[in-house]
C-alpha cells in the first residue's frame, strides 16, 4: 500500500493527542505535532503539553523544539515538518500528525500562500552581495535553490532574481512554492480524522482543562514568564489573562473565566476550521477507536 499520512485535527480538548497516541501504538509508529502553543519549550501546562508519562512512549516530533524568544513562522514549520515526515517514511509505513492548528497543517498540506516578510537586514545583505558579486552570482543562487523558478524567469532582471533570494533566504522554500498559490503535493496518501463531540459537553471539557491546568501550577508558569510576556508566542489563551491578573488589572477569579471563555470560543473557531477546510476529515466518536482503527486500515 501507499505511505499513509494520518491527520488527527480538530478543537482543543476533544481527544486528539490521546487518540493520536493509541493510533500510533496500533500500527507502531510516530506522531509530528502540529499545535502551533506546543512548539515551544518553555510553554507547557497552558498549552495542554503531554508529559513524557502521558505519551506512553510514542516519539513526539515538533513538540517544545523551540524557544519563545526564537522567530518562527508557519514557513518554518513547512519545512521542519516536510523534513521529519521524510525522514519518518524512511522507516515507517504510516506517519501520524495531531494538532489543531488549521493554518499550520494547511502550510504543509496546501504550501505557504502568504509570503514571508522580509527584514530590512537582510534585504540590506543580500544587496549588497549582488553589488559585490553581480548578476552571476545571483543568478547561481537563485537556481541552486529554485530551479523551477529560474527556468521560468526572466535571468536578465536582477529586481526579480533579489526578491526570490529574499523570500527563499527567510522562509527557506523554493520562491515558486508562494507563486504557485498553494501547490504542494505530498507524495503519501493522507487520511484525516476527528473526534466529533456535542457543542456543550465539548465547552465543558474546556472549562474542566483550564481548573486543570489551574491545579497543575499554570500561575506559576506564566509568573515565571512574566518578563517575556510582550513576546508573540505569549499571546496567547490561558496566559494574557494571567499576566492582567499579574498587573493587577483583574482578580484572578475573573482571570480564570476569563480563559474558560476565550478557551471555548478558541475551540470554536477551530472546530468551524476544519469543518469548513478539511471537508475530507471523517469524523468519529470521542470513543469509537475501533471505528477509527478499521477506517484507517481499509484501503
Amino acid at each position: 500500500m501507499d505511505k499513509q499520512l494520518i491527520i488527527v485535527g480538530g478543537p482543543t480538548a476533544s481527544g486528539k493527542t490521546g487518540l493520536a497516541i493509541k493510533i500510533a501504538k496500533h500500527f507502531e509508529t510516530e506522531v509530528v505535532n502540529f499545535d502551533s502553543r506546543q512548539f515551544y519549550k518553555e510553554l507547557n501546562i497552558g498549552t495542554a503539553k503531554p508529559n513524557a508519562e502521558e505519551l506512553e512512549g510514542v516519539p513526539h516530533h515538533l513538540l517544545g523544539h523551540i524557544s519563545i524568544t526564537e522567530p518562527y513562522t508557519v514557513a518554518s514549520y513547512a519545512v521542519a515538518a516536510r523534513d521529519t515526515l521524510k525522514d519518518l517514511f524512511e522507516t515507517k509505513q504510516r506517519v501520524i500528525m495531531v494538532g489543531g492548528s488549521g493554518l499550520y497543517i494547511k502550510s504543509l498540506l496546501n504550501g505557504v500562500d502568504e509570503m514571508p516578510e522580509i527584514s530590512p537586514e537582510l534585504r540590506e545583505e543580500l544587496k549588497q552581495k549582488f553589488q559585490a558579486y553581480g548578476l552571476e552570482w545571483l543568478q547561481v543562487e537563485v537556481k541552486k535553490h529554485d530551479i523551477d523558478y529560474y527556468n521560468s524567469s526572466d535571468n536578465q532582471n536582477h529586481v526579480r532574481l533579489l526578491r526570490a533570494l529574499e523570500v527563499i533566504t527567510a522562509s527557506g522554500m523554493p520562491f515558486s512554492s508562494f507563486r504557485k498559490g498553494g501547490n504542494n503535493i505530498l507524495p503519501y496518501s493522507i487520511k484525516e480524522i476527528g473526534l466529533e463531540w456535542d457543542r456543550v459537553a465539548l465547552y465543558q471539557r474546556c472549562d474542566l482543562r483550564v481548573s486543570d491546568m489551574m491545579n497543575k501550577g499554570l500561575l506559576k508558569e506564566v509568573a515565571d514568564l512574566y518578563e517575556f510576556k510582550d513576546l508573540q508566542a505569549l499571546r496567547t489563551v490561558g496566559y494574557t489573562e494571567l499576566f492582567s491578573f499579574l498587573n493587577g488589572e483583574i482578580s484572578l477569579d475573573e482571570a480564570v473565566a476569563l480563559i474558560q471563555k476565550n478557551t471555548r470560543n478558541y475551540a470554536k473557531r477551530q472546530l468551524t476550521w476544519f469543518k469548513n477546510q478539511h471537508l475530507n476529515m471523517q469524523w468519529f466518536a470521542p470513543m469509537d477507536t475501533e471505528g477509527v482503527l478499521k477506517f484507517l486500515s481499509a484501503n
